[in-house]
Formats: C-alpha cells, sequence, structure tokens
C-alpha cells in the first residue's frame, strides 16, 4: 500500500459520492493553492516606453488583490463542499453521519494543533489566540486526552456483594411499611377561619 492511499479517509458503505467529491474539492484547491504561489511579483517601475491606459501596464497592489481574490475562492469552494456533506448526511443515522462530517472538516480544514507535540501545544497555551485558533487548540487537548482514557488500563470493579433473599425480603418490607405509614397519615387540614381573614 503506497501512502497516497494510506492517507485517503475511509468513509462508510454508500458515501463514495462524498469522498469523490473530497477528492475533487482538494484537487482545485491544490490548483489555487499552486496559482497563488506562482502569481508573479510586482517590479518596480522599468523605463520603456508605457503611454497611459495602455494594456501591459503594471498596476500596483493587483499581486494582492490576485492572492485575496484566489484565497476567497478556496474558501468558497470548501465551504459548498462541507455544506452539500451535511445535506448529504442529514437523514443518516447520528454516528455515521457524524463520522463523515467530521473527516471532511478535518480533510478541508485541518487542524495545526494535532500535528504539533504536547510540549509544543504547551509552549503555545498561554499565547493570544483568536476564538478559531482557541477552539482548535482544545479541540487537539480534548482528543488527545480521549485517546489516553481510550488506551489507559480500566480499572477492575469490585464484585457486588450479593445479598441474601432473607436481606432483600427485609428490605422490602420495610419499604412496604413505610409506604402504609405515609398512605395513613391524615392530610393537613387547612384552617378556613385564616382564609377567611385573607379575603
Amino acid at each position: 500500500m503506497n501512502k497516497a492511499d494510506e492517507k485517503k479517509p475511509v468513509f462508510p458503505a454508500g458515501y463514495e459520492h462524498v469522498e469523490e467529491s473530497l477528492d475533487d474539492t482538494i484537487q482545485h484547491v491544490q490548483q489555487l493553492e499552486d496559482q497563488i504561489n506562482n502569481i508573479p511579483k510586482e517590479q518596480g517601475p522599468t523605463i520603456k516606453y508605457n503611454p497611459p491606459y495602455s494594456i501591459g501596464r503594471v498596476v500596483p497592489g493587483t499581486r494582492d488583490r490576485t492572492r485575496l481574490f484566489l484565497k476567497d475562492r478556496q474558501h468558497e469552494i470548501k465551504m459548498d463542499t462541507l455544506s452539500k456533506t451535511e445535506d448529504a448526511t442529514r437523514d443518516t443515522d447520528g454516528q455515521t453521519g457524524r463520522v463523515v462530517r467530521d473527516t471532511v472538516r478535518e480533510k478541508l480544514f485541518p487542524n495545526p494543533y494535532r500535528q504539533v507535540s504536547r510540549e509544543e501545544r504547551l509552549d503555545d497555551r498561554d499565547a493570544l489566540k483568536d476564538i478559531e485558533q482557541s477552539q482548535d487548540y482544545m479541540d487537539a487537548e480534548l482528543v488527545e486526552r480521549a485517546t489516553k482514557r481510550k488506551d489507559a488500563p480500566k480499572p477492575e470493579k469490585p464484585a457486588k456483594s450479593e445479598m441474601s433473599m432473607s436481606a432483600r425480603y427485609s428490605l422490602s418490607l420495610g419499604y412496604t411499611k413505610a409506604r402504609e405509614n405515609i398512605e395513613k397519615s391524615p392530610a393537613p387540614v387547612r384552617d378556613r377561619q385564616q382564609d377567611k381573614d385573607r379575603d
């Protein structure tokens, strides 16, 4: 098995269309990333005949605008795929739908804190973060703690002490007796004189 197969997410049966859509989205996002990396750098003014309003003039700021446009396009494509995945898994059972949605979300918006070690996360613990970074940080912490709990040896539960039949019978008699006493106790009587005084 090659590395590409190992990295590929595993979806439950019946979700091949979601996997194909995710692969197409990742490929399209990668193409946009290549375009972003290959945007020509702006050069300073060149000494050549360049009359106003002619085509081919270098306009300052076009590199930044192009980069922002491509980044926005990447985000739109990812959000569209995520929205389609949520629509496709809306009517499925809770666990399967959640696994598919989480897998797609993690592939499209990877959590940077999941790829770093615990020591590196602790170094970044007190740093000022925006809300998304903070959520990513806590998500990575919760996933690691859940993994540790899952891998930890489970303590053996002490065997329940079996009550003898006579002890259980005695307890049931005590319950029955208490129930009879409650039923026999008189109901509280309200003083009608106090009700008249209130009026």
